[in-house]
């Protein structure tokens, strides 16, 4: 339910800052895209949550692999943050794909009403997360449309904050049934 409840209220914040701060403070956010130190911060989360989901599949005659995933974790971060164009925006869509799969997973394990809604919510977000790592351009352009462009702010913030809101409820109502 945790990861849940924390992927629907980080929704809601990034569907309030679309449509509420970046127009208001559109020079803080030219930078965000390009931002190694808070890309540092999520790639590194990104890093640790997929060498443990890694360190489950090394089973039987890949265990002896296990010892080398902490100095691949480092080699990983290091790389990136010395090599990687757009480290923010990469790290926020290997944290949406990540976030997209464990949300999901909770929202089956835990029999959350209307599954339905956070299995299109977390595809279409895991999408999103594969166009931020491909393309981070295109985040860099959305920042720059958001404050200029009534019709880009709502495109952006209403699904974010739909989806938000809605995957808060559904956790929340499963907690409570």
């Amino acid at each position: 339910m945790t990861s849940g409840l924390v992927f629907g209220f980080l929704l809601l914040a990034a569907g309030l800052a679309a449509g509420w701060l970046i127009p208001r403070f559109p020079e803080a956010w030219r930078k965000v895209p390009r931002d190694r130190y808070v890309g540092l911060l999520i790639g590194i989360f990104c890093v640790v949550q997929s060498l443990r989901m890694v360190n489950l599949l090394l089973e039987g005659s890949l265990e002896p692999l296990r010892h080398w995933l902490i100095p691949l974790g480092l080699f990983i971060c290091l790389g990136a943050f010395f090599y990687l164009e757009y480290l923010f925006t990469r790290a926020l869509g290997g944290f949406l794909l990540l976030m997209s799969n464990q949300v999901m997973h909770s929202a089956f394990v835990e029999h959350v009403p209307q599954r339905w809604f956070i299995a299109i919510s977390c595809y279409l977000l895991g999408i999103v997360g594969i166009i931020l790592i491909t393309s981070p351009f295109r985040f860099r352009d959305l920042l720059r449309r958001i404050p200029d462009s009534s019709t880009w702010r709502w495109a952006t913030a209403l699904p974010l904050v739909i989806a938000g809101a809605g995957t808060c409820a559904l956790f929340l109502m499963a907690n409570h049934a």
